[in-house]
């Protein structure tokens, strides 16, 4: 693979990783127009979001696996084409009942880019190289969420909450068209005998026994979680409590991803010169520092909104730096498996994120207290976690 082509597919995989996640966040500020439109109580129209997040943490147990069988390509074009149908059933919805169904549908769909993406990029690239084209596909999967979230609010004041139904359905296509196109299978080698019958529970079940493995995931789910956590309850604490206005509040959030994309920036760079337990370690003590930062200035009274956000963006920095890294450690656990790790990594820390998410959504009463505090923990645990998978990882290089 030439240069160009080489380029042209980090962007691809980039791509794909974040188009799922336009249907799935882009509509929340559609919420009270949707309730209003079909006259559905609060938990009715929460359940719409809550269900998109169970299927997409479940189904990704599967897409894996069957990609590990069958092939890369026909089951990232198959999910594609769920995605865009369920994102067309949502547009079309008659009811909340009707909208909720066609939200699983659209998840089952929506998913299907972030896992087999990893595990095309494993494919494609050696253990030594893999870690630039997953910083940027990373990138695409927690970037995507965040604008979609601050672009939301200016979507459906311009066409409605249908409309982004259809943009996602659109997006969906196009992604669909350019695929069957230009991606080739990067699965080649199918022996039955690892992917065929019941196997693939087997391999899911070896990766779940792994300590190293575990621990990597560990890493992922707290540390990458841990955004998902400030983009729920930064709402209340920042609008409510500290009195920023929703447009500001919008400019900001949008503004997030710079430490992301700053830190997957720093891996695409150093990957070539230092080793992957030397950027985790980077990364974590990066995002220690910045959550140890945050608990000084809540501790103090100082937590205004200039503070939070430097923090935050520093913390977001090193997630950039650590996720990366660990994501391709713990592919390379099983390489043969790497759908089935992908699967596995994904659906542990999107229930770290759900679990997470709900801890701070009932404990935050909007001074920013719970929110610290949980940041704080989630980044221990997480750097806990990677320090013990660099230890781990050490000691089978040593063997």
């Amino acid at each position: 693979m030439n240069g160009r082509s080489e380029r042209a597919m980090i962007y691809l995989l980039g791509a794909l990783s974040a188009v799922g996640w336009v249907g799935g966040v882009m509509y929340l500020p559609g919420l009270p127009a949707i309730g209003a439109e079909f006259g559905a109580t609060t938990p009715q129209v929460n359940l719409t979001l809550t269900v998109f997040l169970a299927t997409f943490a479940v189904a990704q147990l599967f897409y894996g696996p069957l990609s590990d069988r069958y092939g890369r390509r026909v089951v990232l074009l198959t999910t594609l084409v769920v995605y865009a149908f369920g994102s067309a059933l949502g547009a079309l919805a008659t009811s909340i009942e009707f909208l909720t169904v066609a939200r699983i549908v659209q998840a089952a769909g929506a998913v299907g880019g972030i896992v087999l993406t990893r595990a095309i990029a494993r494919d494609i690239w050696t253990f030594d190289q893999v870690r630039r084209p997953l910083a940027f596909i990373n990138m695409g999967s927690a970037v995507a969420p965040i604008l979609s979230l601050s672009t939301g609010g200016l979507v459906v004041g311009l066409i409605g909450w249908r409309g982004i139904f259809w943009i996602a359905g659109g997006l969906a296509l196009v992604a669909l068209a350019v695929c069957a196109v230009m991606l080739r299978e990067t699965h080649t080698k199918r022996d039955p005998g690892v992917y065929g019958g019941f196997n693939f529970i087997r391999n899911l079940l070896v990766l779940a026994r792994s300590p190293r493995f575990l621990s990597y995931s560990v890493t992922q789910g707290m540390l990458g979680g841990a955004i998902f956590v400030f983009m729920i309850a930064s709402p209340v604490v920042v609008i409510q409590t500290m009195g920023l206005s929703p447009e500001v509040f919008g400019l900001l959030t949008a503004l997030m991803p710079l430490g992301y994309s700053t830190g997957n920036f720093v891996t695409s760079e150093l990957s070539r010169r230092q080793s992957i337990e030397r950027l985790m370690t980077l990364g974590m003590a990066v995002s220690l520092a910045a959550a140890a930062a945050m608990v000084v200035f809540a501790s103090l009274g100082s937590l205004g909104i200039p503070v939070l956000y430097i923090c935050m963006y520093c913390y977001t920095l090193g997630v950039g730096i650590t996720l990366p890294n660990s994501m391709a450690a713990a592919i390379e656990v099983r390489p043969q498996t790497a759908g089935a790790a992908s699967s596995l990594i994904g659906f542990l820390q999107q229930g770290h994120s759900a679990v997470a998410s709900r801890l701070v959504s009932v404990m935050e009463s909007g001074s920013g207290h719970a929110l610290v505090a949980l940041l704080a923990a989630m980044a221990v645990i997480g750097s806990v976690a990677g320090a013990v998978s660099n230890v781990l990882a050490r000691g089978v290089t040593k063997g």
